[in-house]
């Protein structure tokens, strides 16, 4: 073990924040510990390590901002017991090839990875909430991005450019704010959000000519977005044939070697080509949603809020653990049809009958997403 007194010093003016470190070499690569339990910024910027260099956070629990930018020599970082980011910018580092977070369950705000080109591992078993936007573009090593816990991202979902990415998971991801954005991805496979139901403003998909699988399949509708006066719009085009005709939830059987025969690629297809274009409420909606959609009364719901009856005629009620302010009712296209303040009772009597989601809110937060069936 060598200390990297020199090294050290021109750190300590880089990273004002940091006020203890450790310096090792390990295997030619120069270890630095940063010792901090708390930071307000790491920040480099256009910084050149002299040495292949990794940095490490052993204590560091929370950080406001880590901003690490055009930065030489740089190969992996390390947050082994960090639960909490709040601003996250990783951009053109030339040599990064690993991102360990193994304790992370929250970023406050944006979590970016862009033009990394050597970057293969970001590690994030854990990461349960994004408060604003999942972004990465263009990183040149990744194969494959896990995003195993992950249940909700505030802003948009953005992948675009990464050239040898494979496969991106959210097994676990029920919203995203915002767009639903994965473009230009040439050498991908799969694309899996199973318990995905709603975005906003629009879901895209496109330049994917390698895709074998999508599972989009519980995918209910695009939300008008507050904020734009953009029509919702689902755009799934310029793929493969496969995954253009069988949009949302196409599950080719030669897609994953090993997966279980459960997948029944042709009855999958021809269910949920009516899918394809939401924007359309007459034909496709009474099979395409009965197949797809949990059952309310289903226990894969969640459990919040009860509503009945379902099918309803006239009035519905909602039974709820928590106080509601307003509920809205959304055709499948994201139009609003009806909208209601506080209440336990609501008169839908002048809705036209076919299937629509009943979103109820407290405050400005989504409570719970329900399929309303009017006859």
């Amino acid at each position: 073990m060598k200390k990297i007194t020199l090294l050290l010093f021109s750190l300590t003016v880089c990273f004002s924040y940091a006020k203890n470190f450790d310096g090792s070499m390990e295997e030619d690569v120069v270890v630095i510990e940063i010792l901090d339990e708390t930071l307000e910024d790491i920040y480099y910027s256009y910084y050149n390590f002299e040495q292949p260099t990794k940095l490490v956070f052993p204590n560091l629990i929370y950080v406001e901002n880590t901003y690490i930018a055009d930065v030489q020599n740089l190969v992996s970082i390390e947050f082994p017991k960090l639960k909490t980011m709040g601003d996250v910018y990783l951009a053109s580092i030339e040599s990064l090839v690993n991102v360990k977070l193994p304790a992370l369950e929250i970023v406050e705000k944006d979590f970016s990875f862009h033009k990394n080109p050597k970057l293969e591992i970001v590690d994030n078993p854990l990461l349960r909430h994004i408060g604003e936007d999942l972004y990465f573009h263009q990183n040149g090593k990744l194969e494959y991005y896990d995003a195993n816990s992950l249940e909700e991202i505030v802003g948009h979902l953005y992948f675009h450019q990464n050239v040898t990415i494979k496969e991106i998971h959210f097994p676990m991801l029920l919203l995203t704010g915002d767009y639903f954005f994965i473009n230009g991805n040439s050498q991908i496979l799969k694309i899996e959000a199973p318990e995905l139901r709603n975005t906003t403003k629009y879901l895209y998909l496109s330049g994917h000519t390698k895709l074998k699988v999508l599972n989009l399949c519980k995918f209910e509708a695009v939300l008008p977005h507050p904020e734009y006066d953009d029509e919702p719009k689902i755009y799934i085009q310029d793929n493969n044939e496969y995954i253009d005709a069988n949009a949302l939830c196409a599950i080719g059987d030669d897609a994953e070697e090993g997966q279980e025969e459960e997948e029944e690629e042709e009855p999958t297809g021809e269910e949920d080509q009516g899918e394809e274009n939401p924007e359309s409420n007459d034909e496709p909606e009474d099979t395409d949603e009965e197949d797809r959609t949990p059952d309310v009364d289903s226990e894969e719901t969640r459990n919040t809020v009860s509503l009945y009856p379902n099918p309803a005629e006239d009035r519905i009620h909602l039974d709820c653990e928590v106080s509601i302010d307003r509920v809205i009712i959304y055709d499948l296209s994201g139009n609003v049809i009806k909208a209601f303040t506080s209440n336990e009772s609501y008169d839908v009597s002048d809705i036209p009958p076919g299937i629509y989601l009943m979103m109820a809110f407290k405050k400005d937060l989504l409570v719970n997403t329900k399929k309303l069936v009017i006859k």
